[in-house]
């Protein structure tokens, strides 16, 4: 088995149902060291698994500059 591992990143919003299972299947993969994911939605995410970090954005609107 090879020792190099890989970090999968998803980014989502307002997809909570679909990137549990999504999320749980890719860190319990041998070669990913993390999962990090994107939450674009103003709801929290709460994963509670040593290789899945979610990233909280601000809203889409707070970063348009005009």
């Amino acid at each position: 088995m090879s020792d190099r591992t890989f970090s999968v990143v998803i980014p989502t919003l307002q997809r909570a149902s679909e990137l549990r299972a999504t999320a749980l299947q890719c860190a319990q993969h041998p070669f990913v060291a993390e999962v990090l994911i994107v939450n674009n939605s103003p709801e929290p995410l709460d994963f509670s698994h040593p290789r899945i970090r979610v990233l909280q954005q601000d809203s889409v609107e707070s970063r348009i500059v005009v």
